[in-house]
């Protein structure tokens, strides 16, 4: 695969154009998840929003023109329910609705939850600072 490596690519890894991949799974990861606070409002009462591989965000296919329907567990974030269903059902796209309602990357936000898990970093922090707009 050629060209940068973008923030898709890091949550899902490369993928080639004719490859399938099954989609990967983190019980461990998930549950962790599970006991974070959604980065919107701080409800502690969360579900896993799993960002799809393929999913295009502002016209731009964030794994690069693939559209698979993967979810894979290294590519997702806490979400209170209403706000999840408020972004997929009044919205259509819960990225699209989290950019412009709450200045957060979704992709950026999992990318950032999957670093901190990995190195054993507190994930709290990681949503403090998506929530208080200090992430980079």
């Amino acid at each position: 695969m050629s060209g940068p490596i973008t923030k898709a690519h890091q949550c899902r890894g490369s993928v080639g154009k004719r490859e399938r991949r099954k989609a990967a799974k983190d019980p461990l990861y998930i549950k962790a998840l599970h006991d974070l606070p959604c980065p919107c409002c701080g409800s502690r009462n969360v579900i896993v929003h799993h960002i799809l591989a393929g999913r295009h965000t502002r016209g731009v296919p964030v794994d690069g023109g693939q559209r698979s329907h993967v979810r894979d567990d290294r590519c997702a974030i806490p979400l209170c329910d209403p706000t999840h269903r408020y972004g997929h059902d009044v919205y259509g796209s819960v990225e699209v609705w989290l950019s412009d309602e709450y200045g957060i990357d979704a992709v950026a936000l999992a990318v950032a939850l999957r670093m901190a898990y990995r190195l054993g970093e507190p994930m709290a922090d990681v949503i403090a600072d998506f929530r208080m707009g200090r992430a980079a």
